[in-house]
């Protein structure tokens, strides 16, 4: 009896120690699971901490943030200390010792303010504290500089913090060091209005935008043409200079009037005025279509010819000058479905777009060899044809499209597109379609 009440108690000594191994076994995988996991998640968030921010896509806000940024620009231009040490960040001021005195030493300074332009905006949001942070590379006086902007959404206020380049680039790869943004506290000048932009605006952005680049900045607009357009267009960096050049007093104009600011005059009515007598020179039309990874903003002006920007990020885009030179995806779908006699009148509609932007040799290149020879054997006796019989910018109304075996007979009224020469010429023009969307043509004076 003693013997089996021995091997029953080491049995139930044997079973606890079983149970105690596997219990241990399970703690100790628990443990290492948890472990596990949680350098997993580090890994995750280490992860993406190191992605790359979104560029920002949305063009309201990236004009806020550019006008708190032009600003801040205008600020320094006229040295307003007060107003700089309000838009600046605190910690930027406490690590520079910033005050209303000494702020002008401190920041950096630019020659040409006014020509300040964003390059890359990148984004982040603080869900938590409603803080929006924007790092943002720009150009001024040819150099790339650099800032972080942050937006509160809850006090409307903004600061700006100058950076270089190496922190840009650090931390738009590094989004944990952006976390647990402090509120930006309400000072005497540092708030911001959210721009509310309609499709019209947009493009009327677009529009002023590039028309400025022409002016100012040559060389930057022409790295904006799209690459076919460019090699069709000018081929190289003096021919669009060129091209500039003779279409100068438009782009002035147009650009004038597209800005103008009733504060620069004397009164109202002389800004009325002003506008209304060039009215002519204002943005004639717009379209917005959307594509997969892009939009596409199209500009009509006073040429009669469209510019077309392609922009995949706000105010980052390639363009196309006229609407003539390149023939777009959409332009080749509608001719396709277009009558004879509506394509004739589509390749006219070119010719005025060339004609008006001083276009010479793509008009050219457009005449009947035989009329050419036997009318206009130099290029250059063409423009001075031209130049002589025809108005600086034209307009056409189309009379009539008369078909003949395989020739379009079209009569056009020209005018004076400008409004300031009265009458008009007669002209008929003579269209051949070619394959495509090619043609050749010929014209007479009536």
């Amino acid at each position: 009896m003693k013997n089996k009440e021995k091997r029953i108690i080491s049995l139930l000594i044997i079973i606890i120690i079983i149970i105690i191994v596997l219990i241990a076994g399970i703690i100790v995988f628990l443990n290492k699971s948890q472990k596990e996991k949680a350098v997993e998640e580090n890994e995750g968030k280490q992860a993406i901490g190191l992605e790359t921010l979104n560029r920002t896509t949305d063009i309201s806000i990236y004009l806020t943030v550019e006008e708190c940024l032009k600003s801040y620009l205008t600020m320094t231009k006229i040295e307003e200390k007060e107003v700089l040490v309000s838009y600046l960040n605190e910690d930027f001021i406490a690590i520079k010792n910033i005050n209303n005195e000494n702020v002008l030493n401190v920041i950096n300074k630019y020659k040409d303010y006014d020509l300040y332009r964003t390059m890359e905006m990148y984004e982040k949001y603080d869900v938590e504290n409603r803080i929006s942070i924007y790092y943002v590379k720009g150009k001024i006086d040819g150099n790339y500089v650099f800032f972080k902007v942050r937006l509160d959404g809850n006090n409307e206020t903004f600061d700006i913090y100058p950076i270089d380049e190496e922190r840009f680039d650090l931390e738009i790869k590094n989004q944990a060091n952006n976390n647990n943004q402090k509120c930006i506290s309400k000072k005497t000048y540092n708030f911001y209005r959210n721009a509310y932009l309609t499709n019209e605006d947009i493009s009327k952005t677009y529009y002023i935008d590039y028309m400025k680049l022409l002016l100012t900045d040559p060389n930057q607009a022409y790295e904006m043409l799209n690459e076919d357009y460019k090699k069709a267009k000018c081929g190289n960096i003096e021919s669009f200079k060129n091209y500039i050049n003779s279409n100068k007093n438009t782009i002035q104009m147009i650009y004038n009037v597209e800005t103008a600011d009733s504060s620069e005059y004397n009164s109202f009515l002389e800004y009325d005025n002003y506008i209304q007598e060039n009215s002519e020179y204002k943005m004639k039309s717009y379209s917005v279509n959307e594509y997969n990874n892009y939009y596409q903003y199209v500009c009509g002006n006073i040429t009669g010819s469209n510019i077309i920007f392609n922009a995949k990020y706000p105010l980052d885009y390639e363009v196309y000058m006229d609407s003539y030179t390149v023939d777009l995806p959409e332009f080749i779908e509608k001719y396709n479905k277009e009558s004879d006699s509506n394509k004739a009148l589509m390749n006219l509609e070119k010719v005025k777009g060339a004609l008006n932007t001083k276009d010479y040799a793509y008009i050219y290149n457009k005449l009947d060899e035989t009329f050419k020879k036997n009318n206009f054997p130099t290029q250059q006796s063409f423009e001075e044809f031209i130049n002589k019989n025809l108005f600086s910018i034209n307009k056409f109304a189309y009379n009539s499209v008369e078909k003949n075996g395989n020739l379009y007979i079209t009569s056009v009224l020209i005018s004076d597109a400008k409004g300031k020469q009265a009458g008009f010429k007669s002209i008929t023009f003579i269209v051949k379609l070619q394959e495509g969307t090619d043609f050749v043509m010929s014209f007479s004076f009536n």
